[in-house]
This record gives C-alpha cells, structure tokens and sequence, in this order.
C-alpha cells in the first residue's frame, strides 16, 4: 500500500481530484482511495513589522475579505439531545420499514398458500 501526501489550496482541491480519476485514482474501476481534507491555516507572524507595514497588512486582508462571496454558510453543530432526537427518529423510521416489509412478505406467503391447488381444492370442485 502506497500512500502519496501533498499539500494545494483548498481551491484546486477538486481540480486535482479530477486529475487523479484521469489516472485512476479514487475512481470506482480504477485503484486506490483519495481523501481530501479540506484544511487552509495560514498565520504570518508581524512581529517584525512596522506599525505601518502592519496596517497595510490589515487593511489588504480587510479588502480581500470583502471580495470573498459565501455561497453556503456553515451550519451550527447540532447539540447531543438533537443528535439523539435524530437517532431515534432515524431509528423509529428504519422499524417501520421492516414491519411494513415483514407484512407484504405474510401477505404474499398468506395469498400465495391459499391458491395452491390441492386435494381440498380438487374434492370441493368434485362435490360440486
């Protein structure tokens, strides 16, 4: 088993997934697994900067945050009491889908003994 790390921003992340499944990789016929994680951290330390250089750094970043466009904004994580909720409600639905699945089967099974064609059958036909 090979493994192959490589960093890129998180941009061209799918890019170079594309790239990859050309090859193979990650793809359903082809070999191997692809795991993107998705992680840009990026810390420039100012310590060494003048006040001035500062401020222009804070106001490129100020600019550059303003041309960001969100298109989906993050959901808050769920509580616990909602990941329960949604358990049993995933749960709850799961049973009701073997029960109905478990009655078409007893149905089938009910219908399809009774129109067996049997001596019971046979005698009534005969006696009337």
């Amino acid at each position: 088993v090979y493994t192959f790390t490589f960093t890129a921003m998180s941009s061209d992340a799918e890019a170079y997934a594309d790239w990859l499944k050309e090859f193979g990789i990650g793809s359903h016929n082809g070999y191997g697994t692809l795991n993107v994680i998705p992680l840009q951290l990026s810390r420039k330390s100012t310590i060494f900067l003048s006040e001035k250089e500062k401020d222009k750094r804070i106001k490129e970043k100020i600019i550059e945050l303003e041309k960001q466009t969100y298109t989906a904004l993050i959901p808050p994580l769920p509580t616990a009491i909602e990941v329960g909720n949604h358990m049993i409600t995933k749960y709850k639905a799961f049973k009701k889908t073997i029960k109905s699945r478990i009655a078409v089967d007893e149905a089938i099974h009910v219908i399809s003994t009774s129109s067996e064609f049997n001596f019971d059958y046979v005698m009534l036909v005969f006696s009337a």
